[in-house]
């Protein structure tokens, strides 16, 4: 797709890169541990684990020429 890149600062063509977003608990066995209580049990986003995983993820457009990553969430899936 073609995309007006800012740091390049002309259009160019861009793809598309799904990424999971960053958890918002610590990196450690205690953290994944809160990490799968709460958000599995206690206060779930989504009622369905495969809903979940979906709004768990990142919509970026990257620049194939100069490489600059772009977040651009755009739906309901994204929000």
């Amino acid at each position: 797709m073609e995309q007006y890149c800012s740091q390049c600062g002309k259009t160019t063509k861009h793809k598309e890169v799904v990424q999971h977003k960053k958890s918002r608990y610590e990196k450690t066995v205690w953290g994944g541990i809160k990490e799968f209580i709460i958000e599995r049990f206690l206060i779930p986003e989504c009622t369905d684990y495969t809903l979940k995983t979906i709004c768990d993820l990142d919509r970026y457009i990257v620049c194939q020429v100069c490489g600059k990553k772009t977040l651009d969430n755009k739906g309901e899936e994204f929000v």
